[in-house]
């Protein structure tokens, strides 16, 4: 069973160094890079299952939560002091058409 298998040691140790020539410097010079290596040493073991219950608890049943409102407004737009909404800037033609309804 894959899902028990746990990483049980990591080690990381140093590899090669590999030494290359590359346009680092302007006008087409070289410079010499390195380019380093790592070794990489994984030890896996298979938890018991005990171990693996105890780290991992099972999920627990999901329950019907809040029910969803019938209507979410898209945006709210703002009132006028009277209560009633502000009308649409591209359907006033000045200020006075504001006033006069509120």
């Amino acid at each position: 069973n894959l899902e028990r298998i746990n990483i049980a040691e990591l080690y990381v140790g140093r590899g090669i160094r590999v030494k290359q020539l590359r346009p680092w410097h302007g006008r087409g010079r070289f410079g010499i890079g390195t380019k380093y290596r790592a070794h990489l040493t994984i030890v896996l073991r298979k938890m018991q299952k005990a171990a693996y219950d105890a780290l991992h608890p099972p999920l627990k049943p999901r329950g019907e939560g809040k029910p969803a409102p019938k209507e979410y407004p898209l945006r709210r737009r703002p009132h006028l002091p009277s209560g009633d909404f502000m009308p649409k800037p591209w359907l006033v033609r000045s200020q006075l058409d504001i006033t006069a309804q509120g």
